[in-house]
């Protein structure tokens, strides 16, 4: 065979294939990279302007936009679950579910009536009859002090951020999340 400085034809050729592939592949990974983050901003924007139409949550809500709520939490809560959005934003969105859902304990108990859409409190099995990924995520096994989680108390706010903190990771655990976010150990939002 004809040599090319030195290096014959074939391996020539062998490492000509060997680059044109590396490029292949960091191309694909960043192709990969961006479709990925184009995704979670739509994903994100999607949810977004679904919560932003729900106008009366923090108000009197009707039946109708208590239903969308829930229909958009379980949305939200199978894209936790699946991995399809960053963990800071399942974090964040989680710490204003607690504000407007029913937290139950494994009896099926409301932990939080006072806390949560009134509605939902009280007929929460009419709301979450075709929604159990919401009953699941939202059934805790832990004791929290649920007066600190909704205080308003300037004084007691950092004791207040590790109540919700916990209890955000006992539903993303609920959830089976955290499977999908290693090393979720070492990220600043499981730090308490």
């Amino acid at each position: 065979m004809t040599n090319f400085e030195g290096i014959s034809f074939p391996d020539w050729v062998q490492i000509v294939t060997e680059v044109i592939t590396a490029i292949g592949v960091l191309i694909a990974v960043t192709a990969y990279g961006i479709t990925r983050k184009s995704l979670y901003l739509t994903t994100i924007e999607k949810c977004i302007e679904g919560f932003r139409n729900l106008k009366n949550l923090n108000k009197q809500p009707s039946r109708e936009e208590i239903e969308k709520y829930v229909d958009l939490v379980n949305e939200e809560l199978f894209y936790f679950q699946h991995g399809y959005l960053p963990i800071e934003i399942a974090d964040e969105w989680i710490d204003g579910m607690i504000d407007f859902l029913p937290i139950f304990d494994k009896k099926g108990n409301v932990l939080n009536p006072n806390n949560c859409i009134q509605d939902l409190a009280e007929k929460h099995d009419r709301y979450f009859q075709n929604y159990p990924r919401v009953v699941t995520a939202f059934t805790i096994k832990g004791n929290y002090d649920f007066k600190l989680i909704y205080s308003s108390d300037t004084k007691s706010a950092a004791k207040r951020k590790h109540q919700r903190r916990k209890l955000i990771i006992e539903i993303l655990k609920n959830l089976k999340v955290l499977k999908w976010y290693v090393p979720f150990q070492k990220r600043k939002i499981f730090k308490s």
